[in-house]
């Protein structure tokens, strides 16, 4: 029971912060390269766990439940941040 609960809750963190991501809208703000491009490494990190995770790959072996806790707060984080990555950093827990 543990083994599939903590992957899924790991696939779900994962998707709904590369979707979040992926659905920013940037508006009147100034485009940036670096924060566009460490945008476009956060969202392929997530979309690689993401697919290990369904492939089964890591299906043999629980997910670490500090790894998923830590997706869970990052995914937390960048809907905190409405998918802003510059804003990341600066937010308080």
């Amino acid at each position: 029971m543990t083994l599939w609960f903590s992957n899924l809750l790991a696939l779900l963190a994962c998707l709904t912060a590369a979707g979040r991501l992926l659905l920013f809208r940037r508006g009147e703000r100034r485009y940036r390269f670096h924060w566009a491009l460490l945008a476009w490494l956060l969202i392929d990190v997530y979309l690689i766990v993401a697919t290990q995770l369904v492939w089964g790959i890591w299906s043999q072996n629980a997910f670490p439940w500090l790894a998923t806790l830590l997706l869970g707060l990052l995914a937390l984080q960048t809907f905190r941040a409405g998918g802003n990555v510059a804003k990341l950093g600066r937010l308080k827990p």
